[in-house]
């Protein structure tokens, strides 16, 4: 599970996942949960003030952006893409080289 707690003057947290894009805008304190156990997730969290994230602590502006995944073990190789062309080169690679694609995981802003 990816946490992130904040007393900042204003948050903006997006999750992309499974097709969908979530976008928050907040203000003032925030604990923002986001559930990992079911499918990959791509995550960017902005803000200014004090944010406490994955054990990380910030003052002033913050902007970090992360992958999780269901079962990270699986994962060999993780790559973050821009859109689904971009994704389509990374497999097509693999599979020219007769690499097996089931450890490959790909997630990010465009997927």
């Amino acid at each position: 599970m990816l946490a992130a707690f904040g007393a900042g003057a204003c948050t903006q947290v997006t999750v992309k996942s499974d097709g969908n894009t979530d976008v928050m805008n907040h203000f003032g304190i925030v604990h923002i949960n986001v559930d990992t156990q079911s499918k990959p997730a791509y995550v960017n969290a902005k803000g200014i003030g004090v944010v406490f994230s994955e054990g990380h602590f910030n003052l002033g502006w913050m902007d970090n952006t992360g992958v999780t995944f269901p079962n990270e073990d699986d994962c060999r190789a993780v790559f973050v893409v821009q859109n689904s062309d971009d994704a389509e080169v990374i497999l097509n690679f693999f599979r020219e080289t007769k690499t097996d694609i089931s450890t490959i995981c790909i997630t990010g802003e465009g997927i």
